[in-house]
């Protein structure tokens, strides 16, 4: 009997030893477990984070080029519409009449205000040529005016009413002495 009672204790104790080691490997293998699964959602949020921020960057370098064209093509357009204008204006003083006239005076003709200028046309830009144009264009139109109003003028001062055919008339002295000399 006390045989048997000994080999049940120590069975009894046998099976709560096995028992606490399969209690701790079960703690164990949740706090592996555990730990596995904080590593994983840490991987995660940083893989998220990761994301977001490159997600943010490209969208930040889209903009960035977006801009970037577009100031682009404002900057070519301004160049082309610049262009196109030089062009233009080139074209308008080399075709249009008012750079160069054909009218003569007493004082020489309007072509030799030009003359100081034609020699660098060549080399100047077409708003340069624009601008001589212009100014050359001015000067003669001033200098017709000048000419239109000296010659009302003389025709003002030759017309019968301001007295030219009055002085060709010798006056009454002038007749009586011219008598007295025929006498």
């Amino acid at each position: 009997m006390r045989t048997d009672s000994s080999s049940s204790s120590s069975s009894s104790s046998n099976s709560s030893s096995s028992s606490n080691s399969s209690s701790s490997d079960s703690s164990s293998s949740s706090r592996a477990h555990a730990a596995a699964a904080a590593t994983a959602a840490a991987a995660t949020a940083t893989a998220a984070t990761a994301t977001a921020a490159t997600a943010a960057a490209s969208r930040s370098a889209t903009a960035a080029s977006a801009t970037a064209a577009t100031a682009a093509a404002a900057t070519v357009a301004a160049a082309t519409a610049a262009a196109s204008a030089t062009a233009a204006a080139a074209a308008n003083c080399s075709n249009s009449s008012n750079c160069s006239s054909s009218s003569s005076s007493s004082r020489g003709s309007p072509m030799d205000v030009m003359k100081p200028q034609t020699a660098s046309l060549s080399r100047s830009p077409p708003l340069l040529l624009y601008g001589l144009c212009f100014s050359n264009t001015t000067r003669l139109l001033q200098q017709q005016q000048q000419q239109q109003q000296q010659l009302q003028q003389q025709q003002q001062q030759q017309s019968p009413t301001n007295g030219w055919l009055r002085q060709e008339k010798p006056a009454a002295g002038m007749r009586r002495e011219a008598l007295q000399v025929g006498r």
